[in-house]
Parts: structure tokens; C-alpha cells; sequence
């Protein structure tokens, strides 16, 4: 028997482990840049990204203040009227009929596309407007009325709307500009109209318009940045906590794979010693025959591998029947049944287990082209089950019922199933038994065992 390496727990599953971890490393995304990387609008470089920021945002803070926004304007542009009576008497001719017959209903259409599902796709558009309407009311009707009415009214066009407009409805520095030189380009040609007006009235209110929008620029600017360095951070901030989630699960497989579930329940409770007793467990260990010759010939990491793929089978066997996997010695293997969690048919889960790998290994072998043999030994009895270690820790068994069943396959033949006489009385009349007789066993003298075949109610 080859007894070149001891590995505890999860060996033969060891590999499938680092695929998995393999694989989490490979699908994984990178990790996001600390501070993102914006162009000189403020935007975000990466136009996935930017989109996503802006349905983001448009969710989170503008859905519910658009539709406010824009069911205000209109009820402001309805009561505004007279103001216009007011201020700008002389050109009320003017101002009502730009007013009620094309800024209301703008507005209001505008409001109206809140109210749908396609407010997110056109609510740039719907400030666009609205950032053009003021400027197109206020400085229409100012260039037509007398001073002083005029000039403010002019001045609130200039500014007011530009300035506050694409602040409120998120529009962005590239397009405040665009709208701002739009109403630029109508303020100069209107002043170039207005004969009344001397060149430094005209210089005020360029000189008036550039300062505010000027400001609402840096503004609209610094809110920008802010808002997307805010989205990038909690898209970090998201990053590491799926990091933290992916480390946890890694552990946690790795854990599940070295100590059965409820004892790693009762370690992550806070248990300082694990120590159980348990009466009537069933035990076995079993031998791949022939591996020490293998071993000579064929490369470290052939031998690795033709153990791994016997031994993982063995692990899915033993999942399938509620058995528990104590530990790989070398080429041995040894497997409970009954603990931690208490089994219905411990003993013939067992059994079968052992005719199961005896047989998984004649189709292992076929498919490999080796020859390979499994000697198993099987007991049951008294036990004691904890765990040992603060580092690399193993659940593992200790008492008279390990050590017979150790000497069940060490005694026993190759390609044979060995058990005792307390094993056998347990199974009698399900399985077939042969028995052996009285052998010597080691440390134990004179035992009567008997050799496990077949379940009786299994074809064949």
C-alpha cells in the first residue's frame, strides 16, 4: 500500500476546489479604478457607463421632481399673466399670444410626457425646451416693450432660464452650452433691433448673461462630477462587498469540504472543542490495490490524477447515500456512516457503498486502461468524533471500532469486502455474506469475519 502523502478532509475533492476558484478568477470583472475617469464635460469616459449613470439617475432623483417641475412651469407660465399687464403693458399684444398660445401648451405637452414611460428617454429633450421657451417669451416681449419693463424682462429671459433650467432637470455642461448659445445669439440679434438701446445697455446684458450662465456652468459642472463620482463609488463600493460575498462563498465551500455542514455550524457558533460519542457506527476503509507499483512509473501528476478521479467518485457515492468522508491516507480511504447526523440504515448504507466502489472501479479502470483492485474492511461500533487543530484541521474518529475496521482491510484480499461478525449480524438477510472463519488479526487475536457479496434484493 503507498503511504507517500497524508491529506485530510477534502483531497480528492482538492482539485475540483481549484477549478471552481479558478474559474471565479477568470469570470470575475476587474476591479473598478479608484476615482473614474471623466471627460471635460464631467461626463463619464466610458459611454456604458455614462448611460447606465443616467438611467441611474433619472430613476433615483429626477423622475418624481421632473413631473413636478414641469406641471409647475405651466401652472406659473398660466398665472404669469398678469405680470405681463404689470410690467409690460405696452406689449401685452405681444407677450399673451406667445405666452397662451405657444408656451403653455409646450409646457404642458411637456408635462404631460412625464406622466409616461418614455419620460426617462426624452427628459434631456424636455429641458432643452424648457431652457429655450423662457428665453423665447421673456426676450421677445422685451425687445417690444418700453423701458424699464424691457430691459427686465429681457434680463429674466437672459439669465433666469439658462441658469436654472438644465440645473434642474440634470441637462449637463455640453448641452447648457449649446441651449446658452442659442439664447446668446438671439439676445445679441434682438439687441441690435432694439434702436433705444445704446451699446453699454446691450454690453450690461451680454456682460449680465455670460456671468450668470456662466456660474449655472461651473454649477451644472461641479454637480456632475459630484453625482457621477458618487455612482462610481458605490459602483466600487458594490465591487468590494460581491468580493467579500465571493471570499465568504469560497470559504465556505472549502470549509463544507473539509468538516460535515453541522460541525461547521457549531465552529462558526463559537464551540472552542468538538467531542461527540456515538454508539453503532458503521466504519470502513478501503485500499486501491496496487498503486505502490503504479506510483514507480508513471509521472507525479498522472498518479495525482488517477487518484483524484478514483477517489472524487467515491466522494459522490458517499453523497448520494448519507454516508460521511473522514479521510484520505495515501491511496486509503476512509468513510462513516451514522455521525455526525444520525442515519437510518448506517450499516447497509455502507455496505452498498462498498459493493458500489468495488464496482465503480472495474469501469474507472476500463476507461483509464489500468488494472487497479480495492480491499475494503468494514465494522461497527462505539466511537468518539471531533475535531483536532487549530490550523488545517480534520473531523476525525478515534476508538477500538476504527482500529478493526483499519485491520478488516489490511487482513482482507484484494478486490473482497471484509467485515466482522458484529457488521454481519446487522445485514443478515439483506446482503449475502460468505463466511471466512476465524483469522488472526493483529492487535485483536482470533475474530471471526465473513466476506460481503452482493445485496440480496440487487439484480444479480
Amino acid at each position: 500500500m503507498l503511504r507517500w502523502v497524508t491529506t485530510m478532509g477534502a483531497e480528492s475533492s482538492a482539485e475540483s476546489y481549484r477549478g471552481e476558484v479558478s474559474r471565479d478568477l477568470t469570470d470575475r470583472s476587474p476591479p473598478p479604478a479608484a476615482e473614474p475617469e471623466l471627460n471635460r464635460w464631467g461626463e463619464l469616459c466610458d459611454p456604458v457607463m455614462e448611460q447606465e449613470f443616467r438611467a441611474d439617475r433619472f430613476q433615483r432623483e429626477l423622475k418624481s421632481p421632473l413631473r413636478w417641475s414641469a406641471w409647475s412651469v405651466t401652472l406659473i407660465y398660466l398665472a404669469f399673466g398678469p405680470i405681463d399687464w404689470l410690467i409690460v403693458r405696452d406689449a401685452v399684444w405681444l407677450a399673451w399670444p406667445i405666452r397662451y398660445g405657444f408656451a403653455v401648451p409646450v409646457s404642458l405637452a411637456l408635462a404631460v410626457v412625464t406622466l409616461t414611460r418614455h419620460a426617462g428617454k426624452y427628459h434631456r429633450t424636455i429641458g432643452i425646451i424648457h431652457t429655450l421657451i423662457g428665453p423665447a417669451l421673456f426676450l421677445t416681449v422685451g425687445v417690444s416693450a418700453e423701458d424699464p419693463g424691457g430691459v427686465l424682462y429681457v434680463a429674466w429671459g437672459a439669465v433666469l432660464f439658462p441658469l436654472l433650467v438644465p440645473q434642474l432637470t440634470r441637462l449637463g455642461v455640453k448641452l447648457q452650452f449649446i441651449c446658452c448659445g442659442i439664447v446668446l445669439a438671439y439676445l445679441i440679434a434682438i439687441g441690435v433691433t432694439r434702436a433705444s438701446w445704446d451699446l453699454g445697455v446691450q454690453l450690461f446684458l451680454v456682460m449680465f448673461f455670460l456671468v450668470g450662465v456662466g456660474y449655472g456652468a461651473w454649477a451644472t459642472w461641479a454637480a456632475e462630477v459630484a453625482g457621477r463620482r458618487s455612482f462610481w463609488q458605490e459602483k466600487v463600493i458594490a465591487w468590494q462587498m460581491d468580493e467579500l460575498a465571493t471570499e465568504r462563498e469560497k470559504s465556505e465551500r472549502l470549509l463544507l469540504n473539509v468538516l460535515p455542514p453541522s460541525i461547521a455550524e457549531r465552529l462558526r457558533g463559537g464551540d472552542r472543542t468538538i467531542a461527540d460519542s456515538f454508539e453503532n457506527i458503521t466504519v470502513l476503509f478501503a485500499d486501491i490495490c496496487g498503486f505502490t507499483a503504479y506510483s514507480a512509473k508513471v509521472p507525479a501528476e498522472q498518479l495525482v490524477e488517477r487518484l483524484d478521479a478514483i477517489f472524487s467518485r467515491f466522494d459522490e457515492l458517499a453523497d448520494e447515500l448519507g454516508l460521511e468522508k473522514i479521510k484520505t491516507i495515501g491511496d486509503a480511504y476512509m468513510l462513516a456512516g451514522g455521525l455526525p447526523l444520525q442515519h437510518d440504515d448506517a450499516a447497509g448504507a455502507v455496505a452498498r457503498i462498498g459493493l458500489a466502489m468495488r464496482s465503480e472501479l472495474v469501469g474507472l479502470n476500463e476507461a483509464a486502461g489500468e488494472a487497479f483492485s480495492i480491499r475494503i474492511g468494514i465494522h461497527t461500533g462505539p466511537v468518539v468524533a471531533g475535531v483536532i487543530g487549530r490550523r488545517k484541521f480534520i473531523y476525525d474518529l478515534w476508538g477500538d471500532t476504527v482500529n478493526t475496521a483499519s485491520r478488516m482491510e489490511s487482513h482482507g484480499m484484494a478486490g473482497r469486502i471484509q467485515v466482522t461478525e458484529s457488521t454481519a449480524r446487522i445485514l443478515e438477510g439483506r446482503f449475502e455474506l460468505e463466511e471466512r472463519g476465524l483469522i488472526e488479526v493483529k492487535g485483536k487475536g482470533e475474530m471471526k469475519t465473513y466476506w460481503l457479496e452482493r445485496e440480496l434484493d440487487a439484480p444479480g
